[in-house]
């Protein structure tokens, strides 16, 4: 082990972060990464169960270049990290995370300057809690996603905190749950397209074009979120487009071009229940 971090020093300008792959690579499966705190180098891969926990101290800048971390095998821990300097392309998805597997719990980092924040491509039963995410300083329509799934089930998304991004989006996602986030300065706060039976509860969306977005989307449950100043591009609080059978209740909404919005469900049977807003 002395030879190896030897090595690692040796072939590493002093002038430059160190690499987070290196540590990812010498920690066993199933193990506990605590780097030193400081600033290391990314994008890194973690490709087997492990925590890394930063402890709140530890930055990894990937360049921007890329994504920062990308979590390729279930059952990983990502807790305590800053996440930052990830690319800017769009076809490439570069995020500050990029979860690709299940049951990965990932809680308390702050990720910032980051083009897409977290982005969970097939997976599901994730746990995504207390994290904070800003984007990079663009325009509205050219920035990445503070969040983004993306066929994935039963995912938990808890007491997070997103500025200066573009939407939250759920796609070919069923049954997740979004509940008492806070996001401001976005388009949409919340985009729900094709992904029935997701719960958005308690959150608080302030200073966006329109509020949330359902999308083909049937059996929803909105419930207690406060929306606030949406006022451009149509300035809906909440709508729903060719969405049927949701509970909308116990909402507030303060400050909005628009209150609800509906159109006909494609099922004429799924009516939606709006109660106590």
């Amino acid at each position: 082990m002395r030879l190896f971090w030897l090595s690692v020093f040796l072939a590493w300008p002093a002038w430059a972060a160190l690499p987070l792959q290196p540590l990812i690579d010498a920690t066993p499966t199933g193990g506990v990464l605590r780097p030193a705190a400081g600033a290391y180098a990314g994008p890194a891969v973690v490709d087997r169960p492990m925590t890394i926990d930063g402890g709140g101290r530890v930055t990894v800048d990937a360049g921007n270049r890329g994504t920062v971390l990308t979590v390729r095998a279930s059952g990983v821990t990502v807790r305590g990290l800053h996440l930052t300097g990830s690319g800017e392309t769009h076809d490439g998805m570069d995020a500050g995370l990029a979860i690709e597997s299940h049951d990965n719990l990932v809680e308390g980092n702050v990720l910032a300057e980051v083009f897409f924040g977290i982005h969970v491509r097939g997976g599901d039963r994730n746990r995504i809690r207390g994290n904070r995410v800003t984007g990079k300083n663009l325009s509205l329509g050219l920035r990445g996603d503070g969040l983004r799934i993306w066929n994935g089930h039963d995912n938990e998304i808890t007491g997070n905190e997103f500025r200066r991004v573009r939407d939250l989006t759920l796609m070919n996602s069923p049954d997740n749950r979004v509940l008492d986030n806070r996001l401001a300065d976005g388009r949409y706060a919340m985009h729900i397209v094709f992904s029935p039976r997701t719960r958005v509860e308690g959150n608080r969306i302030e200073r966006t074009g329109t509020g949330i977005v359902a999308m083909y989307s049937t059996d929803l449950i909105v419930r207690g979120n406060r929306i606030s100043h949406a006022l451009d591009g149509g300035g809906g609080a909440i709508a729903f487009k060719d969405s049927g059978g949701a509970l909308v209740e116990n909402n507030e909404v303060a400050h909005c071009a628009v209150g609800l919005m509906a159109d006909a469900p494609v099922n004429a049977e799924l009516t939606h229940v709006i109660r106590n807003n």
